[in-house]
């Protein structure tokens, strides 16, 4: 998947994702067609789930306090470049 901007998304890229009107800042944690995913997020990589197949997920930062990760993920098509904004890189 690409960016809007051309830059290919990136494990821990920092993005923004449009919601309801606003754009709301997140973390890239897993990208299915590179087969790269953060810690938390393994078990999309060791299972495979069928739904996860030609997507990505990304942990919004605004919800640090929710304990279940799992609350916290979006997954989105990688078909479409403008669902997410690239905002930058992790250093």
């Amino acid at each position: 998947m690409k960016y809007i901007s051309g830059e290919s998304v990136e494990l821990y890229d920092i993005v923004e994702s449009n919601e309801g009107g606003t754009w709301v800042q997140a973390t890239v944690v897993f990208i299915a067609d590179t087969k790269k995913a953060a810690k938390e997020c393994q078990w999309l990589l060791d299972e495979t789930p069928e739904w996860a197949e030609d997507s990505i997920a990304i942990r919004w930062n605004y919800s640090q306090e929710l304990e279940d990760i799992d609350d916290r993920l979006l997954f989105t098509d990688t078909e479409n470049d403008d669902e997410l904004r690239f905002i930058r890189r992790q250093s």
